[in-house]
């Protein structure tokens, strides 16, 4: 499978929309610059004094937003809103992925963990581990379902925004449903909003791993992150926000799903929470 070029991506809508000329071959020359800034110039925005570093993260920011992405202002610097919107790009445009080193099964002979009126812990060990994860749910981004919410969650990257449901794989829907409505019956709602657990960072998104070659628990919409501000993803265990004692019965609420937290499991990424095992 060909690896997905932003540099190729930003080139085709800088030629698409008249600010580039030459090959799409996805290198970052002076002619792509000079595109790039005339097409974050077309934004308003004056790029005098940018830098090419600062230039290809503000042409990028322009990609997104042609795509209907929330970047915030086009500005050329990184954070965690043009991370989120780059994530949500490589997952718009990375579709019909295959991972030929696993056999496939088929998803619809595992049954999903039946909804509980008393929710008893279910052993980590009903999910798979992480490098088998296409041979138990599939190919990345199939079998998808909406979970539905027993409280608003704000989009961590636009705090405008709110989301009641959001796509995950039809396996882990019921538990992490029923993780939602345990954290409303224990926490309330007021106290839900003063401990932000109603910030969502993202579930389903089908990219690689941060600096790696395997896909993303994301990939299968297992994974989901929450309030990462606070719990970001070079954040320790000890300095992020969910070890704190006012959180115990949160973070437990995931692990009676068999669900783990990177933060617990590898002090990284508190923010993560997924249903596959690291060992």
């Amino acid at each position: 499978m060909s690896t997905i070029s932003i540099p190729l991506q930003l080139q085709t809508y800088l030629k698409k929309n008249g600010f580039y000329k030459g090959a799409l071959d996805g290198k970052l020359g002076s002619s792509t610059y000079d595109a790039i800034a005339l097409a974050i110039q077309a934004q308003g925005v004056n790029t005098k004094g940018w830098n090419k570093k600062r230039l290809y993260t503000g042409g990028q920011q322009v990609l997104f937003r042609a795509n209907k992405i929330e970047t915030g202002i086009v500005d050329g610097k990184e954070g965690h809103v043009t991370e989120y919107a780059r994530e949500k790009f490589l997952a718009l445009i990375t579709i019909n992925y295959v991972d030929e080193t696993e056999k496939l099964v088929d998803v619809g002979a595992i049954k999903p963990v039946p909804v509980k009126v008393s929710s008893s812990a279910i052993s980590s060990s009903h999910w798979p581990l992480q490098k088998n994860c296409t041979s138990f749910y599939g190919k990345p981004g199939s079998n998808q379902v909406d979970a539905i919410m027993p409280y608003p969650l704000r989009v961590a990257w636009d705090l405008k925004s709110t989301v009641k449901k959001f796509s995950v794989h039809r396996l882990v829907k019921v538990n992490i449903e029923r993780v939602f409505q345990r954290t409303l019956d224990y926490y309330g709602y007021e106290r839900i909003k003063e401990l932000h657990l109603d910030l969502w960072g993202g579930c389903l998104n089908v990219r690689k791993m941060r600096g790696g070659k395997n896909y993303s628990m994301h990939s299968w919409g297992i994974a989901v992150d929450m309030d990462p501000d606070r719990n970001g993803f070079k954040t320790s265990w000890k300095n992020a926000e969910f070890s704190k004692p006012a959180y115990k019965q949160w973070v437990q609420f995931w692990y009676d799903e068999g669900a783990i937290n990177l933060g617990l499991e590898r002090n990284f990424d508190p923010m993560h929470f997924q249903f596959a095992r690291l060992r």
